[in-house]
């Protein structure tokens, strides 16, 4: 279950693995609120009729409201309450031995539903961002509070314990305590975000496995450069840095720190910055030359991009195993990132790139200089890194994880409910 099938990163990342279950002779069948796609195995609770699609649109902006009546910080792209439309799914899931939910906002109201679900089978909620131990932020930036208790909110400029972030806190403490260990449990992608759930007052009593996303190194592959660059109108003797995400306004996604780094270049008559998202970076030198390629929806297109670049630059300041880092190691194509999240568990510093450890523009400068000086003397980081994406990140190896993490969620579930009637009797 996920919001939809091939739009947004979280929601790529499920389909992929829905994509590879289904290789692997697993009968995964999806289920969205959204469908992009012409998967027949991917269903949208979007066929409904007309008249109950309009209301539960209704009311998950009246859900939302007491969200939208808060000026959200920096640090917080989105800020949800845990409530949603809909709630009785029951007929979609039947038949299913297992359930596995990805990032849902906005799609199931949980309160209702992970009760309702654990009562059938066992669920794995594969976690995309911290909003499910938050008080409704998906990225926390320096706060901490969940780790004790969400009040005050940063995210929502407040000073109060009893603010939004601490009522929806509350909830979540009280729908969680419902639930047995057996019969729910967490799948984290990156090692920090592991990290993160176990140290949450909300969720560190559920088993929470690691299991990396996973890539098709077949539509991501080293291809020819100097067509890649033509498709792009670039350069084929330029220095090509790649920035992407959907919205580059993003303050999370750290493209101000990107630009104020490249400002700090010793020479810029050589760099280029290719751009994908929805709208070109403001403020560069006019000694650099930028081309916005828009919001790319097609893996070969974004193969092109990875192909075409030197480097790709990953500035986020918070963020969970970005599926861009791996797209480019596939390609062959080396990172720059921030040691944050999960970003070190990809890069490895002059294996597949190299990592800042200090998350600021000069050190971000500094690297960006390395690779490019090495770029000139030759040295080639293509073959490391197309080799980490085959040896770690495959969506094979993904989905073989995943199976066999179901199988063991399936029996634990089996013994649990086997417990449970012979108690009762």
């Amino acid at each position: 279950m996920s919001d939809s099938d091939v739009r947004g990163g979280a929601n790529v990342a499920a389909y992929r693995l829905h994509v590879g279950l289904r290789q692997d002779c697993v009968d995964s069948q999806m289920l969205v609120r959204r469908r992009f796609s012409e998967d027949a195995s991917v269903r949208s609770i979007s066929t409904i009729p007309y008249r109950w699609r309009f209301l539960s649109r209704a009311l998950t902006r009246w859900h939302q409201r007491e969200v939208k009546r808060h000026r959200l910080g920096s640090s917080c792209d989105t800020f949800s309450s845990p409530h949603a439309s809909f709630a009785n799914i029951d007929r979609h899931c039947a038949g299913s031995d297992i359930i596995n939910m990805h990032w849902v906002t906005f799609f199931l109201d949980l309160p209702t539903v992970l009760s309702r679900l654990t009562s059938m089978v066992p669920v794995a909620w594969t976690l995309h961002d911290m909003n499910a131990f938050t008080g409704g932020c998906h990225y926390s930036g320096p706060c901490d509070r969940y780790r004790s208790v969400c009040e005050r909110c940063p995210e929502l400029n407040s000073d109060r314990s009893d603010d939004l972030a601490n009522s929806i806190f509350r909830k979540k403490v009280d729908y969680y305590s419902r639930l047995d260990p057996e019969r729910f449990c967490l799948v984290a992608p990156s090692r920090w975000l592991q990290q993160a759930s176990q140290e949450s007052v909300l969720l560190s009593r559920f088993q929470c496995a690691h299991i990396p996303y996973g890539v098709d190194t077949r539509l991501f592959s080293p291809g020819d450069r100097v067509a890649c660059r033509a498709r792009w109108n670039l350069p084929p003797d330029k220095f090509v840095l790649l920035f992407v995400a959907s919205s580059t306004s993003n303050h999370r996604k750290g493209l101000d720190l990107l630009i104020a780094s490249m400002k700090m270049l010793k020479n810029t008559n050589d760099v280029v910055c290719l751009c994908v998202g929805d709208a070109p970076p403001q403020g560069l030198s006019s000694s650099i030359t930028v081309q916005c390629t828009g919001v790319l929806r097609t893996p070969a297109d974004m193969a092109m991009a990875y192909n075409a670049a030197d480097v790709l630059v990953v500035p986020s300041r918070q963020d969970n195993l970005p599926n861009t880092i791996l797209e480019s190691l596939a390609c062959g194509t080396p990172v720059i990132g921030f040691a944050v999240g999960g970003i070190p568990d990809m890069v490895r510093d002059g294996e597949t790139g190299y990592i800042c450890e200090d998350p600021n523009s000069f050190e971000l400068a500094k690297k960006i200089e390395l690779v490019r000086d090495e770029s000139a003397e030759g040295v080639d980081f293509s073959s490391s890194c197309r080799r980490v994406a085959l040896d770690e990140y495959r969506l094979e190896i993904q989905s073989a994880a995943y199976k066999r993490f179901f199988e063991e969620r399936i029996q634990a579930f089996a013994s649990a409910k086997e417990k449970a009637t012979t108690n009762r009797g």
